[in-house]
């Protein structure tokens, strides 16, 4: 019974953070169709604290970089 609870907790957790990563994705998403740097820096902040033991600095550091990126060829589009 104890393992089935264990197991059950780990299930849980990781649908947990999947639903979390899915949701900041959506608001990253939206702060690139805004063109709003203060929100995408918060986000930026809140990625951070919440995957700060999951995956390398280095990782994070590149997904940021191609928000970045992705933001200013869409503000460079709207532009046009």
């Amino acid at each position: 019974m104890n393992t089935s609870r264990i197991e059950l907790a780990k299930e849980t957790l990781k649908t947990h953070k999947e639903n979390m990563r899915k949701t900041l994705e959506h608001r990253l998403q939206a702060a690139i169709n805004q063109n709003d740097e203060n929100l995408l820096h918060l986000l930026e902040a809140e990625m951070q604290e919440h995957s700060e033991h999951s995956q390398p600095y280095t990782v994070k550091g590149d997904f940021f970089s191609f928000i970045r990126n992705t933001m200013t060829i869409n503000h460079a589009k709207m532009e046009r």
